[in-house]
């Protein structure tokens, strides 16, 4: 009878994760995966709840046997599966408390790493702050481990003993993690830094999983070329030669051009999200349908949202007035659309697709609330719910209301009246 897979519930953003993943690639254990979104708390979802009460990663299931605990499970797993003369975790009893002292250390500096990450990264995307007395107690409890580590590796090539262990991985994943914040460990750590390259050496795993994460954490590197629609610069020759629709915005990778904006965002999020973290735009298929048609709807309304703004403002300014009659029927679809939106978006539904997250859809839907306090619709009050629903969205993607005034605002003022 074939060996039953071992059940891994991971996030690779998460270094106790990767650790864990990369000591079953190291034993040779064959695992099935699965991947809980921590962005989206599906950890703290009742199907994973029931799996895991303490709703933590990583968390494995070896038959009937579930353990969580990164250091635990890693002790665990070295002992069923590495040889019984290992070094990852040697079996004297000596050498053994020494390692759990060391991982009890490692513990508090991940801990506080991990502080720093949602203070300085996570809490400021949602608009919130940690109190600076907490940022400082972190920054100081991350330096003083990693001075201690770094003391010890001054003098020898391991933490403890003539050969890699288990806390020297643990040690390893936090240096890639570290990249996240910006540690800059050649100019403060450079002992820890020649640790490092030497577990990379070793194990080329590490090489692997340091280029993985650089690629998860860094942002998509683009040059951007500003078009003046003011000045017609879209209808130029030289522009209509890369788009002969003469539309903005367009992308071009490589030799690879592509217009047309969802076209585009869904392009970037498969070409860059690989296959993790892709709530914007899932890989379910019925749910990439649901988004799909929402985007249909978000078309629409943004056509007749131009037409309004086209036919009231811009066009007069050149002397060109459109019928009466092509505005009102656009004033009169953008209402109507707007209007089902927010008779959709009801207090428990979060997103346009009701599923647990935002997806791409919810972004553009809610750009389109923003963008156009031209059309000087008051959403508190006309469209209460559809409102509330871009509050949500810009607490949690801060960078998409950015520099709109009228409708930070009108934010500040809602606010108020709900105190």
């Amino acid at each position: 009878m074939e060996a039953k897979k071992i059940q891994l519930y991971a996030h690779p953003r998460s270094d106790p994760c990767r650790f864990i993943q990369n000591l079953c690639k190291h034993l040779q254990i064959d695992v099935d995966y699965h991947h809980i979104d921590l962005p989206t708390d599906e950890q703290k979802g009742d199907a994973y709840l029931k799996v895991n009460p303490n709703g933590k990663v990583p968390l494995i299931i070896d038959g009937d046997f579930t353990l969580t605990e990164t250091f635990a499970i890693a002790k665990y797993l070295i002992d069923k599966y590495a040889p019984a003369d290992n070094n990852i975790y040697p079996k004297d009893l000596k050498t053994r408390a020494v390692i759990d002292q060391y991982a009890n250390l490692m513990n508090d500096l991940r801990f506080n790493q991990l502080r720093l990450v949602y203070a300085k990264i996570f809490l400021p995307q949602k608009g919130q702050l940690m109190p600076d007395m907490v940022v400082k107690d972190a920054e100081k409890v991350q330096h003083e481990t990693y001075k201690y580590f770094e003391k010890i590796l001054q003098k020898q090539s391991f933490i403890h003993g003539s050969n890699a262990t288990v806390i020297d991985w643990m040690l390893a994943e936090l240096v890639i993690a570290g990249a996240i914040l910006r540690v800059n460990y050649s100019a403060k750590y450079p002992n820890i830094l020649k640790f490092f390259e030497n577990m990379k050496s070793l194990y080329p795993l590490f090489a692997d999983d340091e280029r993985d994460f650089n690629e998860m954490i860094q942002p998509i590197d683009i040059e951007y070329q500003n078009i003046d629609l003011d000045k017609g610069e879209q209808r130029s020759e030289a522009y209509l030669k890369l788009s002969p629709s003469g539309k903005v915005p367009l992308l071009q990778d490589g030799e690879f051009i592509l217009p047309e904006t969802f076209a585009i965002a869904r392009y970037l999020i498969d070409n860059h999200s690989k296959g993790q973290d892709n709530f914007l735009y899932p890989a379910d298929l019925k749910q990439r349908a649901l988004v799909d048609m929402f985007a249909g709807t978000i078309n629409d309304l943004r056509v007749n949202m131009i037409r309004a703004v086209y036919g009231k403002k811009y066009m007069p300014r050149q002397g060109i007035y459109w019928p009466e009659s092509v505005i009102q029927d656009a004033e009169a679809n953008y209402l109507k659309i707007f209007g089902e939106f927010n008779g959709l978006l009801v207090s428990e539904r979060r997103s346009l697709c009701n599923l647990s997250d935002f997806t791409l859809v919810d972004l553009m839907l809610c750009q389109l609330i923003i963008d156009y306090d031209s059309l000087e619709i008051n959403h508190p009050e006309v469209f209460p719910n559809l409102f509330k629903y871009a509050i949500t969205i810009t607490e949690k993607y801060p960078m998409v209301c950015e520099g709109y005034e009228v409708y930070n605002n009108l934010v500040k003022d809602y606010l108020n009246t709900q105190q």
